[in-house]
């Protein structure tokens, strides 16, 4: 058995005779995104599809050994190919039935979705060290960046779905001419508009952008578009807030341990212009280094 080292510490890439898989083993990390839905039970479900995923291949007692897809990432800069993919996936995805994975589902409606989500990042909020909450709040990010989700109710008449939660670029994999979504690890049964706008904000969609795919989606799943779009614009804010906590938290975490965070600085900080509180780079990286 061949062991390949890959940059997370609970995923390795193995290799026996029978060639490559990909082996996870159970996260113990604390992290402000929900894995609500073991992935192994995910993907038995999509298994049963015409999904184009990896395959559950063997499961153990602390690890899950899953099918590695032999291609390449998706590296087009084509936004009409990789809006094709993404509307096909999300079609799809509408018409499985969710019944086998409802029993790790908490919430009944795209509100009670959202606040589980909510209630998660202040869980991560409590948890950062005293030192890191410090300096977050001299970058102007504390528990109060929250308050403007208080009370918010989304649009509940909407159905929910199984939803991938994680669809961007570095998840496609194109294999001969077919592609393929792999890191099934967040996905769940929840709100579409959380789909749309995580992948909205991880691939830097404009608005024209964001419009081609919603006109396209909202036709064929017959979805209302402007609560829709309202929906999505909240959870756009929402992600853009919790991914500057989680990098630039991550980023004072690598400094206390004497390792390299240019990296998690340089992502953390791309969320965070876009909440407009107005500090430099360099000020944020003098923070950090204090």
């Amino acid at each position: 058995m061949k062991k390949i080292k890959t940059k997370s510490q609970f995923t390795f890439i193995m290799e026996d005779l029978d060639g490559k898989f990909v082996r996870k083993y159970k996260k113990k990390e604390t992290k402000p995104y929900p894995q609500t839905v073991p992935e192994s039970k995910m993907l038995k479900l999509l298994n049963y599809s015409n999904i184009k995923c990896p395959k559950i291949l063997k499961k153990h007692f602390t690890s899950t050994d899953i099918e590695f897809i032999d291609g390449r990432d998706f590296y087009s800069q084509d936004k009409t190919l990789l809006i094709n993919i993404v509307a096909n996936y999300i079609f799809d995805l509408k018409n499985i039935n969710p019944e086998p994975i409802k029993k790790y589902i908490k919430w009944n409606n795209n509100t009670e979705f959202f606040y589980m989500h909510l209630n998660k990042l202040i869980d991560f909020i409590k948890k950062i060290k005293s030192k890191n909450k410090e300096k977050l709040s001299m970058m102007g990010i504390d528990e109060s960046i929250l308050n403007q989700f208080i009370n918010i109710n989304l649009y509940d008449m909407r159905k929910m779905t199984i939803i991938h939660s994680d669809i961007q670029k570095d998840n496609i994999i194109n294999k001969n001419t077919d592609y393929f979504l792999i890191d099934w690890d967040q996905s769940t049964y929840g709100d579409i508009a959380y789909e749309f706008a995580i992948h909205f904000v991880r691939e830097k969609y404009t608005p024209s952008e964001m419009n081609i795919l919603l006109e396209r989606m909202c036709t064929s799943l017959q979805i209302e578009p402007s609560n829709l779009m309202n929906d999505i614009n909240t959870y756009m804010q929402f992600e853009n807030i919790r991914a500057t906590i989680y990098y630039l938290n991550k980023a004072c975490e690598l400094k206390n341990n004497k390792q390299d965070f240019t990296e998690e600085l340089d992502i953390g900080y791309e969320y965070y212009l876009k909440l407009n509180i107005g500090k430099l780079k360099d000020d944020i990286r003098n923070i950090i280094n204090m």
